[in-house]
């Protein structure tokens, strides 16, 4: 697990710890619920090493010997190229992407002294959606396959103790189209772009927006802070 200190005036200002790497990996066909909430696999479940940024589908070999590969499902619409198309506009062709739920696990240990810190669970992207477990406790929900999101990891962390993270992804929404998941790759799931944990103080600049203004010389700050008091 590598770390990356940006430096601010000479003090090191925000810690980047990238989570880019082999995360425990799991595959269950639909979303299992126990009552109303979603039952999470078990520990000796997440039996495969699963690369993050990285597609499902590009890793397939990974997954073939495990257990829940039998119930693996495949995108029921998949259709091959071909020529001729005609003159009438066809159909989109797409690949016969793994179909379902992608749960990603790692531990990372927190040290006491960041008690005082700000600490914040950074996601690049998700096909298609997500779901983010901190100790058992749901913390994010996430919709939409080309934003990146992030998540306040402070109110559950354990200090000075190894905590666990777990994402669950899912590709099994019909109810969303786009230039990017539409087409020959469609709906091909996974975390795709880098993950990270940001450690800041506790007051931070979260957006800020400089624009002109037409009416007057000068321009025009707007902006919100992050503040735990």
């Amino acid at each position: 697990m590598s770390k990356h200190v940006i430096k601010y005036e000479g003090e090191d200002y925000i810690h980047k710890i990238s989570l880019d790497g082999d995360w425990d990996f799991t595959y269950t066909p639909n979303h299992i619920f126990e009552g109303e909430k979603f039952q999470i696999p078990k520990v000796n479940e997440f039996t495969v090493k699963m690369p993050v940024p990285g597609y499902w589908d590009d890793n397939v070999e990974r997954m073939q010997s495990s257990e829940f590969w039998e119930t693996a499902k495949f995108n029921p619409n998949y259709r091959r190229i071909d020529y001729p198309m005609g003159a009438s506009m066809p159909p989109d062709a797409s690949l016969p992407y793994l179909l379902g739920v992608g749960w990603y696990r790692k531990t990372i240990y927190i040290p006491t002294d960041w008690q005082e810190r700000e600490i914040t669970l950074y996601v690049g992207g998700v096909v298609l959606e997500a779901w983010v477990w901190l100790n058992g406790e749901l913390i994010k929900y996430h919709l939409g396959h080309s934003t990146p999101f992030e998540v306040s990891l402070g109110e559950n962390l354990r200090y000075g103790e190894v905590n666990e993270i777990i994402i669950a992804v899912a590709n099994t929404r019909t109810d969303r189209l786009g230039c990017v998941i539409r087409g020959f790759k469609g709906f091909s799931a996974g975390i795709y772009r880098t993950v990270y944990i940001k450690v800041t103080g506790k007051a931070r600049i979260k957006d800020c927006y400089i624009y002109p203004s037409y009416l007057r010389s000068d321009y025009i700050y707007s902006g919100s802070d992050n503040e735990n008091k």
